[in-house]
């Protein structure tokens, strides 16, 4: 029995209330659980309130499998909200703030899991709150050299900086933009504006990053290495798309999930391809996840031999 890699997601964790009713999320909670779902340890680090939909939200992600015992109760402020309108699928998010999970606190037990996490994912929206930047901050400086962390910007509203972003850079190993992102991300650290000359004038500033993810909707997505040929992606389509609530995250989430559990990185790109083309088919960010978009080492299996079962699936 292999011991399953422990993928970490700190920041926000929240109920985005769609247009049919609130669904959980938030996009470190939306990856985590896609990494779960394809035989990961899945843990979220973040907070809620001490109200009803905090403990919902404890309850719903600990019952797909998700390690819920690092997410931290506020008696001061309410579990998190996004309000989230639709117009053809697409979304967009209005933030409801102050939150719980602007307000977590790094400790003893935090710096235990970090020693221990083989890949961390975060964003810009869970460092809005100077107290929680500050625990994210001290969470990857306690991860060891070789763990992957995942930087994925996922820009909302006017919640991040470029200093924010700077720092984020100077920790990450990955980082994973949208396509929209880039021009914003440019502006503010002073880069060129177009693809090559972006991802090349990156590199040469931050000698710890080894490879940009950029995602580019139904044009699927690039990966840039720090050496090594380019590899273009596309869009797996299960069905008509039903909404792109995140795909990003189940994208990023399989896409890590592969690398720990063994994945050539073009078997784990295809593969979280695959896993997002099914999110975009259903609705909401988090559907049950069928055997055939699954890859799990339980059994001992190389995670190669676990894709392979998968595509006969």
């Amino acid at each position: 029995m292999q011991k399953k890699p422990v993928i970490v997601g700190i920041g926000e964790i929240l109920f985005d209330l769609l247009p049919e009713g609130p669904r959980p999320g938030g996009a470190v909670c939306n990856f985590v659980t896609h990494a779960a779902a394809q035989g990961c340890e899945g843990v979220i680090v973040s907070a809620v309130g001490t109200d009803d939909p905090g403990k919902e939200l404890i309850r719903f992600f600990h019952a797909r499998g998700v390690v819920t015992d690092y997410i931290q109760q506020r008696r001061l402020w309410p579990t998190g909200m996004v309000r989230v309108t639709l117009a053809d699928g697409i979304p967009s998010y209005t933030i409801v703030s102050p939150a719980a999970w602007d307000h977590l606190q790094f400790g003893k037990a935090l710096r235990l899991l970090a020693q221990r996490t083989d890949a961390v994912t975060w964003g810009t929206l869970g460092q809005r709150n100077e107290e929680s930047q500050k625990t994210i901050c001290d969470f990857l400086s306690a991860t060891r050299t070789d763990a992957i962390r995942f930087f994925d910007v996922n820009l909302r509203q006017n919640f991040y900086s470029g200093e924010t972003i700077q720092h984020s850079l100077d920790a990450a190993t990955h980082l994973k933009i949208a396509d929209s992102e880039l021009p914003v991300l440019a502006q503010l650290l002073s880069l060129p504006d177009r693809v090559e000359p972006f991802v090349e004038a990156l590199m040469d500033k931050e000698p710890t990053l080894q490879a940009v993810l950029l995602t580019l909707g139904k044009a699927g997505s690039l990966y840039f290495p720090r050496s090594g040929e380019v590899i273009r992606t596309a869009v797996f389509e299960c069905g008509p798309c039903v909404d792109t609530v995140g795909c990003g995250d189940s994208f990023g989430g399989a896409f890590v999930a592969a690398l720990c559990l063994g994945c050539s990185t073009e078997e784990a790109l295809t593969h979280a391809a695959k896993v997002a083309g099914f999110v975009a088919a259903s609705a909401g960010a988090l559907p049950q996840m069928p055997r055939e978009y699954r890859l799990s080492c339980a059994s001992g299996k190389t995670c190669a031999a676990a894709l392979g079962d998968s595509k006969k699936a």
